[in-house]
């Protein structure tokens, strides 16, 4: 953990000592269904994280298995880890006597940064093997997880403690086979009402798991398109190209559920990237106006059209501003650099409640986004402490909204206490809220009903109104 403190200016502080643990390892052998050692198999060391309010894997690092299939898995900091494999594609299409058949795709891993994490999506890698009847299948193994589980959220974690070598953990890399997909269907042009070719059309994962696969295909020139290699699973199809007078960019997106057949005749329409208008307006006469607007796809997924944040230059004088490059999708609104007394007090365009409700765009929106900005937001100060009442330094306080609105991510407010054992938060909206303090706490975790369901009863309960500041103390969740 890091150390809290204040300096003032012109002060210089000396003696301050940061403990670096020694690394651990892991260790283990992979095998196939009949026991025999699998070389060159995918395995993966990963630690869970919180997105979206959801408990996911992270890939820290990845190795190869040797030709006896062990492998190790080192320099890992004190933790808990989860640990898959996955077999050689290559090695396993070349058993089938099909050589050619399969797309394999490397994927690129990069330690987690400070902000998240950049495993790199890649493409399915796809078999075929032909059935005794003669009937050619398509085929593809799914990662498994330890100790033997295909469910990423049934897998068992592994503690490694500062400095130790865990060894025997083994398991078998080729039990996930699966029959994937395919999505079949037509693009067609909103203005022109013609099919759309060359566009590239995208089934993404709503949700992301650590070996995060996205199949792609190319529409024909009558529109139509084949994704292949898709598992069963929630989607989010994307298509994009360019098209018609200037070569406009055309996006359309549909949601799709695969189950244990081909999905067949789905339609997605493209057309032009939108503008958004809207106003600020701020409480109190302030002239202060939040410097940029950005629209976030709700979920927010890899692999979307349109790409990630969509911006707005800043407001002008009387709060006026525009976002364009707008895609048709379902989006969350955020704010950025808002000033630090106020909050956002409401969002709306229309008659839709952006605010608690997220931005459904289909068409050209009508009317303007408006965003009240309140001039009074409230404070709350307090400190932290262990059962024995002594002060507590770098404990994670974390302010969660009422339940009913615990899918407003701008209501959450998270900071850690100083050197002092006291915290200090500002620009709450107010409310009914839980404060919450805890001596370790996996980030982002406070999000997901099922991880703060078991901790309710712990939280403080307080009320904010308009301009109050409160005073708290907290007991230490252990």
């Amino acid at each position: 953990q890091g150390i809290n403190f204040e300096i003032a200016a012109g002060q210089k502080m000396t003696g301050i000592q940061l403990a670096m643990p020694p690394t651990g390892s892991i260790s283990g052998r992979v095998y196939d269904r009949d026991g025999e050692p699998l070389e060159n198999a995918q395995v993966m060391a990963m630690r869970s994280l919180y997105k979206n309010g959801r408990r996911t894997l992270t890939i820290v690092q990845a190795v190869a298995t040797d030709d006896r299939g062990e492998y190790r898995l080192f320099w890992l900091a004190p933790g808990r880890y989860y640990v898959s494999a996955k077999p050689d594609i290559a090695k396993v299409a070349a058993n089938m006597g099909q050589p050619n058949s399969y797309n394999a795709a490397a994927v690129h891993i990069t330690p987690p940064m400070r902000f998240g994490t950049f495993e790199q999506a890649t493409g399915p890698s796809v078999t075929t093997r032909r059935l005794k009847t003669g009937k050619v299948v398509e085929e593809m193994y799914l990662p498994t997880y330890y100790p033997g589980t295909l469910d990423p959220q049934a897998a068992a974690p592994i503690s490694v403690a500062a400095g130790t070598a865990v060894g025997g953990v083994d398991l078998a890399a080729d039990i996930g086979l699966a029959r994937p997909h395919h999505i079949r269907g037509r693009i067609i042009d909103r203005t022109t009402g013609q099919p759309v070719g060359q566009a590239t059309v995208s089934a993404v994962p709503r949700t992301i798991d650590p070996y995060f696969t996205i199949a792609t295909a190319l529409s024909n020139i009558q529109g139509l398109f084949d994704i292949a290699g898709v598992p069963a699973g929630s989607y989010q199809i994307f298509a994009r190209t360019r098209a018609g007078e200037g070569l406009r960019v055309l996006t359309g997106v549909s949601s799709a559920e695969m189950a244990d057949k081909d999905i067949e005749n789905l339609s997605i329409v493209v057309t032009s990237e939108f503008k958004l208008s809207g106003r600020f307006i701020m409480e109190g006469g302030s002239r202060s106006f939040p410097g940029i607007a950005s629209l976030i796809r709700d979920p927010p997924v890899l692999g979307m059209a349109g790409g990630g944040l969509s911006f707005n230059p800043p407001a002008a004088a009387e709060g006026s501003f525009t976002v364009e490059g707008i895609v048709p999708g379902d989006f969350r609104v955020t704010l950025q650099r808002v000033p630090p007394d106020s909050y956002i007090k409401s969002m709306r365009l229309g008659n839709a409640d952006i605010l608690n409700d997220g931005l459904h765009i289909s068409g050209p929106p009508e009317g303007l986004l408006e965003i009240v900005i309140g001039a009074s937001a409230g404070k709350i100060e307090g400190s932290v402490v262990n059962a024995r009442q002594q002060l507590l330094s770098n404990r994670t306080v974390v302010l969660v909204p009422d339940l009913r609105l615990r899918q407003r991510t701008d209501l959450y407010k998270i900071v850690s206490t100083d050197n002092t054992g006291r915290f200090r938060m500002q620009g709450v909206t107010p409310g009914e809220y839980k404060l919450f303090a805890w001596d370790d706490v996996e980030a982002g975790a406070w999000q997901d009903p099922a991880f703060i369901s078991t901790y309710e009863n712990a939280g403080r309960s307080i009320h904010i109104n308009e301009g109050t500041n409160e005073n708290i103390q907290l007991p230490v969740i252990p």
